[in-house]
């Protein structure tokens, strides 16, 4: 299969998981009312045998939300059913089919609990793992409860614990592969590739790579008006160095650092900084994969090697190339700070490799610092993001109108 079949198989899975979920919740509901039917017809199992009695609580509570689910699938079946029948009596018909209505990503959402909060638009992994939580407490709960339907002596009932037991075996397949499609959804956000990086995705990334970035998730697309979808409350006093942090809550005019010249001495000691670049999404998905190069190409204002600015904005005023953005944790090293007097020390040049091993231009703008580590080894790790004329996987996918039909808040 070429790598863009399997894009397009990859396209066709997401945007189908509403569809998908629905289906195992279907069958986990027609499941859990089978078992439930098998217990209470004749004598009730549940009332006469307390070892199934007790299997058929953590059965219950294992299976809560899929009779709840059944009930929400019923419900809206029966609503669709008089809808069609109410269309077809008047004659009338609605702007939006009745089955157009049913399948709305939100119904679809709801009949299957599967919570669409704003929370979750910037934090994927925090939505696996709750989810994760659940659907393997459920898994668990509901594996004892068929080793306690399997065990129980068959002398003392009528022999319809087996069926129930298998029927409760079969279940445990339904949260198994919807954990399977939530690794999947998740995988999708957070080892996101962009459409650049189609040819390649084969190929292994960098371990300084953190990740991609989808680029609807950059900081100006945050809202003050919707809860758990801000930016970050502490703005320009916020002390966090994650890179995702930064990309994702703050906005491209922020700067993460005081300027080199302004930082304490004990963060001077530690060196370390935080840069954004500006290049190719070509040449983006090259670092990816391998790492940054050096650029010995005149003219070189601060002599050879790589360059970054103090913000986003920054580097896309000086940057020659453009189409990808990329934040990185630079180790700095020992810096030589230069003003404009004394460009001429270091440009074009190497001469201060041999002392130095980054020069930092203190520009009269403070907005318009930047500077130039000699060495790619001193960037230690780094996400990139590629802008939206070059990525068409936000689109293909869906990913930035996820989230846009969210109803009441969470569904």
């Amino acid at each position: 299969m070429s790598h863009h079949s399997c894009v397009s198989l990859k396209v066709i899975l997401y945007r189908g998981l509403p569809v998908f979920y629905l289906l195992i919740a279907t069958a986990e509901a027609i499941l859990a009312f089978a078992r439930l039917l098998s217990l209470s017809g004749g004598s009730n199992l549940i009332r006469d045998n307390a070892q199934v009695g007790a299997g058929f609580v953590l059965d219950c509570i294992s299976s809560g939300t899929a009779i709840l689910t059944g009930i929400l699938i019923y419900v809206s079946l029966a609503i669709f059913v008089l809808s069609c029948i109410c269309v077809i009596c008047t004659g009338k018909r609605s702007g939006t089919c009745c089955s157009q209505q049913i399948c709305q990503p939100a119904i679809l959402r709801f009949v299957t609990l599967n919570c669409n909060f704003p929370f979750y638009v910037t934090r994927p992994k925090n939505r696996f793992r709750h989810r994760m939580i659940f659907l393997v407490s459920s898994s668990i709960l509901r594996l004892v409860a068929v080793i306690i339907y399997a065990t129980v002596k068959s002398g003392d009932i009528d022999g319809r614990q087996s069926q129930v037991a298998l029927l409760c075996g079969i279940s445990v397949l339904c949260p198994l592969c919807m954990i399977l499609l939530d690794i999947f959804r998740y995988r999708i956000w957070w080892h996101y590739r962009p459409s650049c990086d189609d040819d390649r995705s084969y190929q292994r990334l960098s371990p300084k790579h953190v990740r991609f970035l989808p680029y609807h998730l950059l900081g100006d697309n945050r809202s003050m008006i919707v809860p758990g979808n801000q930016p970050c409350i502490n703005q320009n006093t916020c002390t966090k160095r994650e890179l995702e942090h930064i990309m994702i809550f703050h906005s491209s005019k922020y700067k993460p650092q005081l300027r080199w010249t302004e930082l304490s001495n004990s963060d001077r000691e530690k060196g370390i900084y935080v840069g954004f670049h500006c290049t190719t999404p070509e040449a983006a998905v090259s670092i990816a994969h391998s790492d940054f190069r050096i650029n010995n190409k005149p003219p070189q204002m601060l002599g050879f090697g790589v360059y970054f600015a103090r913000s986003i904005k920054g580097t896309e005023r000086k940057a020659r190339h453009s189409g990808a953005t990329i934040c990185a944790e630079v180790q700095m090293g020992k810096v030589k700070e230069v003003t404009w007097s004394q460009l001429y020390t270091v440009s074009n040049s190497r001469r201060w490799w041999k002392d130095y091993d980054t020069v930092y231009y203190v520009h009269a703008n403070p907005n318009r610092d930047e500077f130039c580590v000699k060495d790619p080894s001193q960037i230690l790790r780094w996400v990139i993001v590629v802008n939206e004329a070059y990525d068409a996987n936000v689109q293909r996918f869906r990913l930035n109108h996820e989230f846009e039909n969210t109803q009441c808040g969470w569904v």
